[in-house]
């Protein structure tokens, strides 16, 4: 992603320690499958919400519907055995007005820029083909000021994470016992 990258370390919870352990060694692939599709429907709706929050509470220049348009309705969740990674900005189709994802030109919104008075100079082509040139063009003054802490994902990943953990952890464990008990049923 950009800058900085946010993680649980598995060895700060043994909570977290069972259950790499239990999806490593001795879960079979049915019920694996199964905790990661439950996590991720129990995931999903908790990230959709931090990054609406967060987008919508962000005081940047940005419009609040470029932000949506970029951040919220891109949000998504991966969910595999050995983590949870939580998307946004990274699908879709260009927007109209040439903001891309593949080049991660949602860097700037998400980080801003240094100086938002800058001109730019560069060369347009008009419908008919022809070149022309634009002269001191502010293109910069759309986008937040800098700020290394981000202004959506990052603000909205550090209130969602601890309560992803939480209910990944519950979510697992639960599934995990529910087997368990199942299996001890069925040999009593």
């Amino acid at each position: 992603m950009a800058a900085r990258l946010l993680s649980i370390s598995a060895g700060s919870s043994r909570e977290f320690q069972l259950i790499a352990v239990a999806l490593r060694s001795f879960v079979d692939r049915d019920l694996a499958a199964g905790i990661r599709k439950a996590a991720r429907t129990t995931v999903e709706p908790i990230w959709r919400e931090a990054i609406a929050s967060s987008s919508a509470s962000a005081k940047t220049y940005v419009s609040p519907q470029l932000v949506g348009r970029v951040f919220t309705r891109t949000a998504r969740v991966a969910v595999s055995d050995r983590n949870v990674q939580l998307k946004a900005a990274g699908t879709g189709k260009p927007l109209t007005g040439g903001l891309d994802y593949r080049d991660r030109s949602w860097g700037a919104l998400e980080f801003g820029t240094a100086n938002r008075q800058r001109t730019n100079t560069y060369t347009g082509k008009s419908r008919k083909g022809r070149s022309f040139t634009v002269h001191d063009r502010h293109t910069r003054r759309q986008l937040p000021v800098r700020r290394a802490k981000g202004w959506v994902f990052y603000p909205a990943a550090a209130e969602a994470i601890p309560r992803i953990a939480a209910l990944y952890a519950q979510t697992a464990m639960r599934l995990l016992h529910e087997a368990v008990e199942e299996t001890g049923q069925r040999r009593g």
